[in-house]
């Protein structure tokens, strides 16, 4: 999906249906002019280029130099991965935009435009599977034809990056106030201290949790996935992912890699969100945590230390060095080799790390 498929599919959108309604007040002409897209060419060389008005706009800003620098950043980090596969980046700027992102995601593998009806249909109702394949994350990374890093509920997250901004502070505060308690007194508080002094500790902590999240989704980007084995291994994969964005050092080598290592700090993690700051309480355990800790069980049972920066390297090849489909068995031979299992361990350890959502399952249950 390189720059003329994204502006092919943007034409065809506003030509057939630039007056649909996607959002109250809203229409898909409204929502593409919000949309901030870049992308590289079709082969996926070069950097990436912005491909409408509003990105082009971005760049031109005073912090300008900073996005161009840090999408160079985001590319040659993801070139330099064996499966790195990253085409276009698309930020969604408002109401609409996530419907806009999926109706042009979905153009793109349409060879003839569509009527308005269809746009509709497709916006509201056939972008149900793409939606839960995004879920609610922050960003989201769709791999096929060459890999889109999509931000979608978290843009606001993704364009503070760019512009060296705190913009996305004010929308989690609101999401904050169905909340009470001293949670969130402690989130109103520290957010103004945070915008008092925007280069102090608070501030990196801050920068930190936004550096991470886009880690996880570029994690993705290295990860040698199909629509299949995402869909059949989506624990093995997002604990990674996961695992990998909150390795010790992990987030500090991206930010040296953009080039913004004095603007981050480790929070003081995380029982309660990074710091306690900004998250919404919860006493529902999130998926994720469940697939990041079987991960990191099955990586210790390979002879790899999750606590040690310098191992990260040696779980990335472990995990990383081959298709998703095969990192099962993968996995599954070098916990044999190292713990010395007969053959039906083997195969008991394989079925283990694929349902790796079911931590009762899982690592613990090996070493048993």
């Amino acid at each position: 999906m390189g720059i003329d498929s994204w502006q092919r599919a943007i034409e065809t959108a506003r030509t057939f249906a630039g007056a649909v309604p996607v959002a109250t007040d809203t229409t898909v002409d409204d929502a593409l002019d919000a949309l901030v897209v870049f992308a590289r060419d079709d082969a996926r060389a070069g950097s990436l280029e912005p491909v409408n008005e509003a990105a082009a706009s971005l760049l031109a800003t005073p912090s300008g130099e900073r996005a161009r620098r840090t999408l160079d950043g985001i590319t040659s980090w993801v070139d330099a991965r064996p499966h790195g596969a990253l085409s276009s980046v698309v930020i969604s700027g408002g109401a609409g935009g996530d419907q806009a992102i999926q109706g042009l995601y979905m153009l793109q593998h349409l060879e003839d435009g569509v009527t308005p009806t269809q746009w509709s249909v497709m916006t509201n109702f056939l972008a149900g599977p793409l939606s839960e394949r995004i879920g609610q994350t922050d960003l989201a990374y769709l791999r096929e034809d060459g890999g889109t890093l999509m931000a979608m509920h978290g843009a606001r997250d993704f364009t503070d990056l760019l512009t060296n901004d705190f913009t996305s502070l004010l929308p989690r505060l609101q999401r904050l106030d169905a909340h009470t308690g001293t949670h969130v007194q402690r989130a109103w508080d520290n957010a103004s201290a945070l915008l008092e002094d925007p280069t102090g500790t608070l501030a990196r902590e801050r920068r930190w949790d936004q550096l991470y999240e886009l880690l996880h989704e570029l994690e993705h980007a290295t990860a040698g996935t199909d629509a299949t084995s995402m869909v059949a291994l989506r624990g093995v994969e997002e604990g990674t992912a996961d695992l990998h964005a909150r390795w010790p050092g992990a987030v500090e080598e991206l930010a040296a890699h953009l080039r913004i290592a004095d603007e981050v700090t480790r929070p003081e993690f995380h029982a309660a969100g990074y710091g306690g700051l900004l998250r919404e309480p919860t006493d529902v355990a999130h998926p994720y945590d469940g697939w990041r800790d079987g991960m990191r069980g099955y990586v210790e049972l390979a002879g790899i230390d999750p606590s040690d920066p310098s191992q990260l390297a040696a779980s990335r090849d472990l995990l990383r060095g081959v298709d998703l489909a095969d990192v099962p068995a993968r996995l599954a031979r070098r916990i044999a080799q190292r713990q010395g299992y007969d053959d039906q361990r083997v195969a008991d350890a394989m079925a283990s790390i694929i349902r790796v959502a079911e931590p009762d399952r899982g690592a613990l249950a090996l070493r048993s």
